[in-house]
């Protein structure tokens, strides 16, 4: 009777990248919060803006090069839209920022985007508590 052997290297072949991708989306995760809590620091302290600008989330790319900022302005729209022109041009004054305080080997480039999702949220909540009025 022939004796089978099963392919055990292959399967650790194909593992091994796996785990190495898990541990990227890890590092991935751990740089975008670091640079969350960062942005916000330096939006409060440096920024001279009268309203106020919340950082709610922070996406990079798997090389590192961009972070989309998620940024929720609690003002009026002419001062909303005021504050998000004034956050995409002192884009590199908060990334040169960003390099004495996030130790990474290279800062991405900080790409700002207004996140609605709060003032949806509220929209619902004013929606609901109307029906629950009638």
């Amino acid at each position: 009777m022939k004796r089978v052997s099963w392919p055990i290297k292959p399967v650790i072949a194909l593992i091994t990248p796996l785990s190495g991708a898990i541990m990227m989306d890890r590092r991935n995760a751990r740089v975008a919060k670091n640079l969350q809590r960062a942005i916000g620091r330096i939006i409060d302290e440096e920024l001279s803006a009268n309203v106020l600008i919340s950082v709610t989330r922070v996406s990079c790319d798997a090389s590192l090069t961009k972070a989309y900022v998620y940024v929720s302005i609690y003002s009026n729209q002419s001062s909303q839209s005021n504050s998000l022109a004034m956050l995409k041009e002192n884009s590199w004054l908060i990334r040169r920022a960003l390099s004495g305080k996030v130790h990474i080997k290279r800062v991405p480039e900080l790409l700002f985007v207004e996140d609605s999702s709060l003032q949806i949220g509220q929209d619902m909540a004013d929606l609901m508590d109307r029906l629950a009025e009638r």
